[in-house]
């Protein structure tokens, strides 16, 4: 029967973030509505933010659009550029590869309903804005932007990588040393304006996130990770 029964929905309480990223969000709640319908090509999420919580990290993605429609209540969009209020009725949209995080306050003093609606792409790449965070859609684990594994959610004890950088096999969870084929900008990203300023990365040949005017070279590179 097409027309979902909310009431059987599954609530999530708080985010899938590692602490302490995950405090802001830890009242947020979610209802898969799409997952419930049985819908494959795109996501819709029934969202509570009470007052003072976030909806989630700033980010943004590189394969993927996401759309926000306010149902109650009004929330603070926080972008590269500012802060925009948005009453029941407004909606905001955000497309993919944008590099401009966002995320939403609930700066008022009740709760805020909305709707959150994303394709889905396994090669998608959320990266975070102001934390050094990212995370790969195609396994969902949180990694540090240098393919070190974020500790404290038992993962184990290698760091996890992107799927695109191999692992040595002297890697460990202490120094995260690793030797690595991976795609680093030329240009230093001070020297690039707006939307090339952000991290860049790639997966099997092609750039992810990255603007035209960063030119990028593979080079094999040691990183240990203090």
């Amino acid at each position: 029967m097409p027309k979902i029964d909310l009431s059987a929905v599954p609530v999530r309480k708080g985010s899938g973030y590692p602490p302490p990223f995950d405090q802001p969000c830890a009242e947020r709640t979610r209802q898969r509505l799409g997952d419930a319908g049985g819908l494959q090509d795109f996501g819709v999420n029934l969202m509570t933010l009470p007052p003072g919580g976030w909806s989630s990290q700033r980010h943004w993605h590189s394969h993927e659009d996401e759309l926000v429609y306010v149902l109650e209540g009004e929330l603070t969009l926080v972008e590269d550029g500012g802060e925009t209020l948005l009453k029941a009725g407004d909606s905001a949209a955000f497309a993919k590869n944008s590099g401009d995080g966002h995320h939403m306050i609930n700066r008022s003093s009740v709760t805020a309903r909305y709707l959150e609606v994303g394709s889905r792409n396994p090669d998608d790449v959320i990266t975070c804005s102001d934390i050094d965070m990212m995370s790969p859609s195609s396994d969902g684990r949180f990694l540090h932007k240098d393919g070190c594994r974020i500790r404290g959610r038992g993962e184990g004890t290698l760091p996890l990588l992107p799927l695109w950088e191999k692992v040595s096999p002297k890697a460990t969870d202490e120094g995260c040393s690793r030797e690595s084929q991976r795609l680093t900008p030329l240009e230093h990203p001070s020297s690039v304006s707006g939307a090339a300023r952000r991290s860049t990365f790639s997966h099997k040949g092609r750039r992810i996130g990255a603007s035209p005017k960063i030119l990028l070279q593979r080079r094999h590179l040691q990183a240990p990770r203090p």
